[in-house]
């Protein structure tokens, strides 16, 4: 799992906890109507937020550009400054393996429950209800909605529950409650994972019921309702889709005579500051704060720049930097498999927040080695897979490639700073990729 992904994923969490608090504590307390919107909505709203760009305000950075580099797959590469040695297997490794499967799972599952409407609308008998289509089958053990259809078993109890549960079921059609279910049905196969998803689906689905009683309501007497509701759930048709949801709360909103109730300002306006809050706390809108001088970035390379008190600036980030390095690259399996060997000089920009902002990976000679522009040399030692030769490659993707994976997951820094203020800092390493019999 990449830096990336694990924000995204906080700041997704984030504001799905935020908004299920604010539907616990205001939000169930407005009309159905409003429950829905402020569910599937708040949803959305969480899986879009994190990923707004940043709105930079004031001057860019003044430092120099650098080329842009691209994710590339991991590669197997041997510790610096060590003898290459295979990784031990470790549950990061798994972690896409185990996220693939949990989505096989979560969709097979998905696809089965469509195969199985794909059979009912082949075998059953059709009919339509107040201009909905209706799909009578023996595969139908209880009445739902899907694909803008309704479906019902072959044989009901008596003709009026068969009414009402036609009344509840194509008041579900037209409210469209199927698109909601899609759309959370997809998303919990593609966060299978996460255990808000599942409960803004359970959640929406109890809302879709009550608003469907809602609609029953209007040509069905309550008293008539709820006893068909307690009939049902005692007796064999109990596991009728109709009476899917909590019995209890369901008959407490049939006797509720304020079951429509007209949404209030105060909780309107509480959750538009809510979500305001939430989009500059949780995305990157507030994130990229840039200066408004033009200062110059600090080369921590440069001896001049070491006369900053006891410690020179950026010293903690080179060296968090350092370490990084010595613990994530590894001499790439390509290379060592085919016997290829390679100099590398990084060249990095970080920025006043501690960010990684500009970075370059480029080759450089055995003289350039010797200029004395690096802070530090890094050798990484591997063992080849195949017997080494006089003649050895030296082409510059393999090594390359494993530099920018590398440098591209890196953590954030901690900012250099000259006298007590932070400045934006750049360095540059060499690393040279070494193959030993």
């Amino acid at each position: 799992m990449t830096p990336d992904i694990l924000e995204y994923l906080l700041r997704a969490t984030a504001i799905w906890a935020v908004l299920l608090a604010y539907y616990f504590v205001s939000g169930r307390r407005e009309g159905f109507r409003f429950q829905r919107i402020l569910l599937l909505g708040g949803w959305l709203f969480g899986l879009l937020v994190p990923l707004l760009p940043a709105l930079a305000v004031g001057t860019s950075l003044p430092v120099k550009s650098l080329p842009t580099a691209s994710y590339v797959a991991p590669v197997f590469v041997a510790q610096a400054g060590e003898v290459a040695v295979e990784n031990s297997w470790n549950l990061l490794d798994a972690l896409p393996w185990i996220y693939l499967l949990g989505v096989i799972i979560f969709g097979a599952r998905t696809l089965v429950q469509w195969r199985f409407v794909q059979q009912c609308l082949r075998g059953g008998e059709r009919s339509t209800y107040a201009g909905y289509p209706v799909v009578r089958s023996g595969l139908v053990r209880s009445p739902f909605a899907a694909r803008g259809y309704v479906f019902l078993p072959e044989q009901m109890p008596d003709a009026a529950l068969e009414n009402t549960a036609l009344l509840h079921e194509t008041s579900h059609l037209r409210a469209r409650h199927h698109y909601d279910k899609l759309l959370l049905t997809l998303g919990g196969i593609v966060f299978w994972f996460h255990p808000f998803v599942w409960v803004y689906r359970r959640l929406l689905a109890t809302v879709h019921e009550y608003e469907a009683d809602a609609a029953v309501l209007q040509s069905v007497p309550a008293r008539t309702y709820g006893l068909q509701l307690l009939h049902c759930s005692l007796g064999p048709t109990g596991s009728l889709g109709l009476f899917s949801s909590p019995l209890q709360k369901r008959i407490k909103m049939i006797t509720d005579k304020n079951t429509n109730r007209s949404l209030r300002f105060l909780p309107l306006f509480t959750l538009c500051l809510l979500l305001l809050g939430l989009v500059v706390a949780c995305s990157d809108v507030a994130e990229e704060i840039v200066l408004t001088t033009t200062e110059e970035a600090v080369n921590v390379n440069d001896p001049a720049y070491f006369r900053y008190g006891e410690e020179p600036p950026g010293e903690t980030s080179v060296k968090a930097f350092l370490t990084d390095m010595y613990k994530t690259v590894r001499y790439p399996y390509e290379a060592r498999e085919s016997a290829t060997e390679g100099d590398f000089r990084v060249s990095a920009v970080v920025d006043i927040n501690g960010k990684l902002q500009d970075y370059e990976v480029s080759p450089i000679s055995a003289d350039e080695r010797k200029d004395g522009k690096a802070l530090e040399q890094i050798v990484v030692v591997g063992y080849p897979t195949t017997p080494l030769t006089t003649d050895r490659k030296h082409p510059e993707s393999l090594s390359r490639e494993s530099l920018l994976t590398v440098i591209r997951n890196l953590d954030k820094f901690r900012p250099a700073s000259v006298e007590g203020r932070p400045t934006p800092m750049q360095f540059t390493v060499d690393f040279i990729f070494k193959l030993e019999k």
